[in-house]
């Protein structure tokens, strides 16, 4: 994923996010952590790419 396209906004943290890449889409599924430091608050990493689509 592009460093300038890796900051997604999303209305709820528990749908889904879908993410064109390629020729398809990837999903992601916010697995409940959250960032420190200088992005402290937002949902961070680890995000889980969900196959199940």
């Amino acid at each position: 994923m592009p460093l300038d396209e890796r900051v997604q906004f999303a209305t709820s943290l528990t749908e889904k996010i879908k993410y064109q890449f390629g020729s398809g889409y990837e999903h992601f599924v916010h697995q409940g952590d959250y960032a420190t430091g200088s992005s402290a608050g937002r949902p961070g990493p680890p995000w889980r790419s969900d196959a199940s689509r």
